[in-house]
């Protein structure tokens, strides 16, 4: 067995230069056709101003961009707030849900690679993207670009990723200042003598770049874009709306075009932040929503919470272990919720509201000191527990199709 070349982060005494350099070594490798394997990125981190983690990260990886494999979205629906996972808050659609730090590796989205791209010549455009905590459209961060349009360049854009045909899509912006440059999505598709599109116009005269028209009427399941397509939202988002039609040809990338003014040709810089990205295969949006299947409840803990009378306790502290079967892939996260009934009838109707624990962002979540009623002598008590999924493309799902399991608990005699 052959072990591939260590490439290391980490030099001696935290030098920040030479890590900054392992794209040399990398380089190297790559020339020689070996494999390589990467030890200890975490010097940007512990050797560098913690203050500045986000940007001595993006441009560790960005230095090492061009000898790494990437892989594309070969699967619908592509959905990306790009959250990484923590943020100084947690935000759902625009709504503030928690003021606070939080933290939770399950909950990251896509990211992007995080580069600065440059004109070719010496026109001086440029974009540069990365990561930002500052604001959120929904997680705890979004991606902020900045860019420069050079006077003799009518527009620059940021190429995202490979698509399939027949799709939905909606982007969240805004921009930070008061700015005149306008921004677009615009598709790139094969060129092929069977290729014929539509819902987009021809932007050049090779015909593979387009950009998609205005959606008007979402789809029934996309409830959530209603309203929300070309308006300006709280906290100044906007969001734009499209529908593309292919027959016959692939989409192959898509794209964020920032352009200036008609007419004006002056150099334009601008700083966007985008909130998120939603692409949805139209045909998916017929089929139903697979649900939560196998909910179990185990690692019970009771504790006593309020004594009544003869010294038992009227109320008690449940915490639970919840787990259950669903395509990870089709759902953004879970929130969990529970419902109790304490009297003679060990069955519920449904009609009471439950009460919202949290998210869960994996097939398991911890309910912990949930307050729940006593059982009395001769009477069985109930909680229930529903998970609720959340699709990627952000629609609800009625209450009747959620995953439920139920504990039955009696007092100890």
């Amino acid at each position: 067995m052959s072990w591939p070349p260590v490439l290391p982060g980490f030099w001696s005494q935290c030098a920040a230069s030479p890590s900054f350099l392992s794209p040399q070594s990398l380089e190297l490798i790559r020339k020689h056709g070996f494999s390589a394997a990467l030890f200890a990125p975490g010097w940007v981190y512990e050797c560098l101003e913690k203050s500045e983690f986000l940007q001595n990260q993006d441009k560790f990886w960005r230095l090492l961009e061009r000898f790494l494999p990437t892989h594309s979205i070969c699967s619908l629906p592509f959905v990306t707030s790009f959250c990484l996972g923590l943020g100084p808050r947690r935000v759902c659609y625009g709504k503030e849900q928690a003021v606070g730090p939080w933290y939770h590796p399950s909950a990251q989205e896509t990211q992007p690679l995080f580069g600065e791209h440059k004109l070719a010549g010496d026109s001086g455009g440029w974009v540069k993207t990365h990561c930002c905590l500052a604001d959120a459209w929904h997680g705890g961060s979004s991606l902020l670009l900045r860019g420069l349009i050079p006077p003799e360049v009518d527009n620059v854009a940021v190429r995202w990723v490979p698509l399939p045909p027949k799709l939905f899509l909606s982007m969240v912006y805004k921009f930070e200042g008061s700015t005149d440059v306008q921004v677009a999505l615009e598709l790139t598709t094969g060129d092929a003598s069977s290729c014929h599109v539509g819902g987009i116009s021809v932007l050049n005269d090779s015909g593979s770049r387009h950009s998609p028209r205005p959606l008007r009427v979402p789809p029934t399941k996309l409830a959530r874009w209603s309203g929300r397509c070309g308006q300006q939202l709280s906290g100044g988002w906007i969001q734009c709306c499209y529908e593309v039609s292919l027959h016959g040809c692939l989409l192959q990338d898509l794209l964020m075009s920032f352009s200036r003014p008609p007419g004006s040709r002056e150099e334009k810089g601008f700083v966007c932040r985008l909130g998120e990205i939603q692409v949805v295969d139209a045909n998916s949006l017929l089929a139903p929503l697979p649900r939560v299947q196998k909910v179990t409840i185990s690692q019970l803990r009771w504790l006593p919470l309020i004594s009544g009378s003869e010294g038992r306790p009227a109320q008690l502290l449940l915490s639970c272990t919840l787990q259950w079967s669903f395509h990870l892939l089709q759902a953004r996260c879970f929130r969990i919720h529970c419902r109790e009934q304490t009297g003679s009838s060990s069955t519920t109707d449904g009609t009471e509201k439950p009460t919202f624990l949290g998210l869960a962002f994996a097939n398991q979540y911890r309910v912990v000191d949930v307050v729940v009623g006593a059982a009395r002598f001769g009477q069985d008590g109930r909680v229930e527990f529903l998970v609720e999924p959340v699709p990627r493309e952000g629609f609800q799902v009625p209450q009747a199709e959620w995953g439920r399991a139920a504990l039955v608990y009696s007092a100890p005699q």
